[in-house]
């Protein structure tokens, strides 16, 4: 007899870590380069005509 499949928020074989990464929208959580990226970005003149903005690098947890 099969059991029903748990979703990750009840299995009891997940660490902290990856509790919270399935708390993230995206799914996982960031990397150490993924904020440097967006900090490069825009200290870059790439960035030069970008001006007040909010920029939310956080996997989509804004919008939950």
């Amino acid at each position: 007899m099969s059991r029903p499949a748990q979703s990750a928020r009840e299995s009891p074989f997940l660490g902290p870590v990856d509790d919270l990464a399935s708390q993230v929208p995206l799914g996982r959580l960031r990397e150490p380069g993924e904020i440097g990226k967006a900090v490069a970005f825009l200290a870059s003149d790439a960035a030069s005509f970008v001006n007040g903005i909010e920029l939310f690098v956080d996997a989509g947890m804004a919008q939950v």
